[in-house]
């Protein structure tokens, strides 16, 4: 029987969540080169966009996958505005200090879909399995998930409706389910968004089998 344990720091808190079981491509980082690459993939006919970095690759080791989930200011095709929500940055360097062998993707989600009905991460689960699917490097491979804002209920969905997909996860700022809270006094919804990625907080993620 899985497991499930979150933590939620909302509006002024961060919740973490684990569950056993085409711009300039050269863009990266930091100054140690964490280049996100420019890639698409499509689904149910639809091309989307999304990032793509390879950070700590070593021969015989298998990478673990991780997500970001962008927030609704961050939506569009651009392929750009998602990798500069400060937590990509934030989780990159960590994974790059930390050693971790990772394949790190950051996708877009549209505006609006093909109705003109505008779009969020919940609406994209489908999508957003097909993609993880096709970029996980191997079926034993493990999945952390990241998001903020939209993202962070993005995050919260991805975990109900595919329990045995995700790792572990961490959600900012969402619309969670069960959860346990810290509170983060004086935080606003931006500052959660920026703030709440701390070494500790990834530490935790990053530390679950």
């Amino acid at each position: 029987m899985k497991r499930r344990v979150a933590y939620l720091i909302a509006a002024s808190l961060v919740c973490l969540a684990s569950c056993d079981k085409e711009k300039d491509s050269s863009e990266g980082s930091s100054s140690e080169e964490i280049v996100f690459q420019a890639r698409t993939y499509t689904f149910a006919n639809a091309k989307r966009p999304y990032r793509r970095a390879e950070i700590n690759l070593k021969d015989g080791v298998t990478p673990c996958l991780a997500v970001y989930l962008h927030g609704g200011s961050s939506r569009g095709d651009d392929n750009n505005k998602q990798i500069e929500e400060p937590a990509v940055q934030r989780i990159a360097e960590y994974v790059k200090s930390k050693g971790i062998s990772a394949i790190f993707i950051v996708p877009q989600c549209p505006e609006a879909d093909s109705q003109g009905k505008t779009m969020d991460w919940v609406k994209m689960g489908n999508a957003l399995e097909y993609l993880i699917k096709s970029e996980r490097q191997g079926v034993n491979s493990k999945v952390f998930l990241f998001g903020g804002s939209m993202g962070g209920t993005g995050t919260w969905n991805m975990l109900s409706a595919y329990p045995d997909l995700i790792t572990a996860a961490m959600a900012c700022a969402g619309k969670p389910g069960e959860y346990k809270f810290d509170t983060e006094e004086g935080w606003d919804h931006e500052k959660t968004c920026k703030e709440s990625y701390t070494a500790s907080r990834l530490e935790w993620v990053f530390s679950h089998k």
